[in-house]
This record gives C-alpha cells, sequence and structure tokens, in this order.
C-alpha cells in the first residue's frame, strides 16, 4: 500500500512535470523501487547498528576470575563470574584472576632466580615459589591497575628474601631452610594483606652455592679427611705401643716368676735331695785311672 502511494506521488508530479504517461510511469516506478531500497537499507543498518551494540554491551566472566568494570575511567564496581552488560564507550571492562596464582623463581621459570648474600657474605642463588589469592580485586586493581605482579610483588619478594637470608650464615641456611621460608612467608605476608593479596605459601625449592664456596667446602672436606687418617694412624701407632709395653712387662714379670721359681727351687734342695738326684744318675762305675793322691770324692762329703 505504501509502495502504491509512493508511485502515484510520483506518477502524478512527473505528469504534471510535462512527461508522457508512459515516461511518468516508468520514472515512477524507479523512484518508488528505489525509495523501498533506501528503506530497506536503513532497517538493516539500525539491526546492524544494534547487534554491534548489543556485543559490545555483552560480556562474560569465567570462573575463577572477576571484571573490574570504569565507567568514564573510574572503577566503579566488580562483576563476578556469569554473563553481564555494560555501556559502550561510556564503561569499560579489566578482567583479573582472583583464584589462586603461583609466581616461580628459577632458571628456567618465568623469573630468574635470586641471588641473595648470607650473613657471613657467602653468595646464595635461590629458586622458590610464591603462591597467592586476591581477596580484594578492587583495592588490589586501584592500587596497581592491573600491574600488581611486576610493580608489587617481585620487587617485595626479592626485598623480602634478601633481608632473611641475610639473618642466616651460609651453614645456618641450609640447616634452617624451612624456618627461613617461614620467616619470608610471615614477613610477605603483612606485606601484601593491605592491598587485597593473600599469601598462600611460600617454598624453597633449590638453592645453589657460589663456585668459590662450593671449592672451599671441598678444601675443608679434604682437610678434615686428612685430619681424620692421621688422626687413625695415631691411635693405631698408640695401640701398638701400648700392646708393646704391654708384652715387655708381661715378659719381665715372666721373668720374676721364673726367678722366684728357682730361687725357691734352690731354697728347697737339701743335701740328701741332691745325693739321691746324683746316686739316680751314676752308673755305677768308679773311675779306672787313679793316682796315689787321688781320691774317689762323693758328693757331699765332709
Amino acid at each position: 500500500m505504501k509502495n502504491k502511494k509512493t508511485y502515484d506521488f510520483y506518477f502524478k508530479k512527473y505528469q504534471e512535470e510535462g512527461y508522457s504517461e508512459s515516461s511518468a510511469e516508468r520514472k515512477a516506478l524507479e523512484k518508488a523501487q528505489e525509495k523501498r531500497i533506501i528503506k530497506i537499507a536503513s532497517i538493516a543498518g539500525v539491526v546492524v547498528i544494534g547487534l554491534i551494540i548489543t556485543a559490545l554491551s555483552m560480556y562474560t566472566v569465567d570462573t575463577g576470575s572477576v571484571a573490574v568494570i570504569k565507567t568514564f575511567g573510574k572503577v566503579t564496581e566488580i562483576k563476578q563470574e556469569g554473563l553481564h552488560f555494560k555501556v559502550p564507550i561510556i564503561q569499560t571492562k579489566q578482567k583479573m584472576t582472583v583464584r589462586e596464582q603461583t609466581i616461580k623463581f628459577g632458571r628456567e621459570e618465568e623469573f630468574p632466580a635470586l641471588s641473595v648474600s648470607t650473613k657471613d657474605m657467602q653468595t646464595v642463588e635461590i629458586e622458590l615459589t610464591v603462591s597467592d589469592i586476591t581477596h580484594d580485586p578492587m583495592k588490589l586493581y586501584q592500587s596497581f591497575t592491573g600491574n600488581h605482579v611486576s610493580s608489587l610483588l617481585l620487587p617485595r619478594v626479592r626485598d623480602a628474601v634478601q633481608s632473611n637470608v641475610s639473618k642466616y650464615s651460609i651453614e645456618e641456611f641450609v640447616a634452617k631452610r624451612n624456618v627461613l621460608a617461614q620467616d619470608i612467608f610471615d614477613e610477605l605476608k603483612k606485606e601484601l594483606e593491605p592491598y587485597g593479596l593473600t599469601l598462600t605459601n611460600v617454598s624453597i625449592v633449590n638453592h645453589d652455592f657460589s663456585d668459590a664456596y662450593e671449592q672451599a667446602v671441598e678444601n675443608k672436606k679434604v682437610a678434615e679427611q686428612a685430619v681424620e687418617t692421621e688422626k687413625a694412624i695415631q691411635n693405631k701407632k698408640i695401640i701398638e705401643a701400648e700392646k708393646s709395653i704391654e708384652l715387655a712387662e708381661l715378659e719381665i714379670e715372666k721373668k720374676k716368676l721364673l726367678a722366684e721359681a728357682n730361687k725357691i727351687e734352690t731354697e728347697s734342695l737339701s743335701d740328701a735331695i741332691l745325693y739321691k738326684m746324683w746316686l739316680e744318675k751314676w752308673d755305677g762305675k768308679l773311675p779306672q785311672v787313679t793316682s796315689d793322691k787321688s781320691t774317689i770324692m762323693m758328693p757331699f762329703d765332709k
């Protein structure tokens, strides 16, 4: 109906302008078709713009994240997980992760291992992990506009590790590594809490000493082993000397006992016993050669 009115309007107009009936009819049809196309294009444009606005307005927030909404650049609200809408151009969003995150410091990690000094000025390279949860995303975003890792966590972790390691000698560091990790945790927890971060864990994964210290430790072990070896040799010599003294004392005691026995035996031999012993050994023969002056001596002759 609207197209018929448009056609009639232009058909009458062109006739009044002096066009023939056929020309007026043809031009009126063209004009009506042109108007129809413009109308359809306008409707389509409005639909497309509406779809674009809807697309720009609609957004989703995943589990473990939030959306920080800014209105004219000012943080106005925090949206939790789910489907949400915002005013295009006027409002913008910035997504933040609020679930537990872990920063790793190491030779093969995103952030390099931390090189710090002990109380006795020895260099230690520490690999560690730091885990945290965002409990106040608005406060954290307002403080660091989404750059809290580089602006807050990294420098604070480095400072806390250095300040606590410097309280220990290198031997104490090895013996009390778990205590050191707890000290670092306690210090960081107090510093991060006001910014909306809750620290959940600090763990020292590995450590490495300087080449000079490791060489010194090796030299010390070699020296200690040499001392122990020398002690063993000296102890062996002492034991052998003590055994020699004991053997000598036993030999002296043996000789004393033997001499005492001989003395007792000698004192116990009477003339009769000696005469009997001589008779037991005599074969009963008298000497074959004698002289006028010779005499046969019998034992114990008086």
